[in-house]
């Protein structure tokens, strides 16, 4: 599932220097250096988590901070993912993040993250299905926030059901129909025509090659 999803979204490069801020258990990082990523490197507050990636054969993961890793690592690195992590800041909070965020990645280097789609039908059970969940964004509030922190070249993707066999094949097709039902009513109703309607959505922006922006000055 990752490589269709995020696989085109990631460095050509497979010697790109990759951070994942909050990595959890490992399971992307896992698939990253499965995939060739030999630099793929991630971090997160749970020491559970990254013990559990350690048994299961994760490299480069380590416990703590990183907002306070990120604001120290200058131009460091060509990509920066954050999976389900952005959403559990508030926004007095979010602009220290990207700021760290846009520190940490080299000037033209990716910033890449998933977060809760309040734009779609049922993206609200996956804003308040975590009491640690703070936040959901739509198509144009994303765009809104990587701007106002700094990035350009933001593209706003669904991630809708994915086809790997005969069970995710079915729900594909059941998810058409009811996809174009969503388009209509919102058109019917607001006259919203781009609205994304998947449960999450995906972020890709990058880095300007050039102007530093500090948010938290």
């Amino acid at each position: 599932m990752y490589a269709k999803v995020f696989g085109p979204l990631l460095p050509s490069d497979p010697s790109a220097e990759i951070f994942e801020l909050g990595c959890g258990s490992g399971g992307f990082l896992y698939y990253l250096q499965k995939a060739g990523y030999s630099r793929a490197t991630g971090m997160d507050q749970d020491p559970f988590h990254i013990e559990k990636a350690v048994r299961a054969g994760v490299a480069g993961v380590s416990t703590g901070d990183a907002r306070v890793h990120l604001a120290s690592q200058t131009a460091r690195y060509d990509c920066v993912v954050a999976l389900d992590v952005i959403e559990h800041f508030t926004k007095d909070e979010i602009f220290g993040v990207l700021d760290a965020v846009h520190n940490a990645l080299k000037p033209g280097g990716t910033f890449l993250w998933r977060a809760p789609n309040a734009d779609g039908p049922f993206g609200m059970r996956v804003r308040y299905g975590d009491l640690s969940h703070e936040l959901a964004f739509t198509k144009s509030s994303a765009w809104q926030l990587m701007k106002v922190a700094g990035f350009e070249n933001v593209v706003v993707l669904p991630e809708g059901p994915v086809v790997t066999g005969a069970r995710s094949l079915a729900r594909w097709l059941l998810w058409q129909p009811f996809r174009a039902l969503a388009r209509l009513y919102l058109f019917a109703e607001s006259y919203a025509q781009d609205s994304l309607l998947t449960a999450n959505l995906i972020v890709r922006a990058s880095k300007p090659l050039s102007l530093t922006v500090s948010l938290t000055q």
